[in-house]
């Protein structure tokens, strides 16, 4: 039996109001950790980058930004041979294929990966502190 939580959440409407609801929870599964958010706008998003994710068309006047964060292991390699939209990366950094990303555009978070990262998530309150 999988034991979760009930929490609060901000949830969207398709006309781009928010309620806040209740949801479940499930405990964090291999390789993900649950974070505790001491505290948060609406205007954010954090996922995983392969879950399918958009928003709803912008009806307002305002104009809409958006910054992405991609963090990936220090020997993640370059894989866009197969890629069908290669016109879409133009304005990236090169990535060759097969080829380790260790460009400026891709820095090391924690050089001394074994020590500077674990003391790193050691430090990250979870839900049960």
């Amino acid at each position: 039996m999988i034991n979760s939580i009930k929490a609060k959440a901000a949830i969207s409407n398709p006309d781009g109001s928010f309620f806040v609801g209740e949801i479940e929870v499930f405990p964090p599964q291999a390789g993900e950790v649950r974070v505790k958010v001491m505290a948060a706008g609406l205007y954010a998003s954090f996922h995983h980058p392969l879950m399918m994710h958009g928003s709803y068309a912008n009806s307002s006047e305002r104009s809409r930004r958006a910054v992405a964060i991609n963090a990936m292991g220090d020997d993640t390699l370059g894989n866009t041979a197969s890629y069908e939209c290669l016109d879409a990366l133009t304005s990236f950094p090169p990535m060759p294929q097969d080829q380790i990303l260790d460009s400026k555009f891709s820095p090391k978070l924690f050089p001394d990966q074994n020590s500077d990262l674990q003391a790193f998530i050691a430090q990250i309150p979870t839900i049960n502190d």
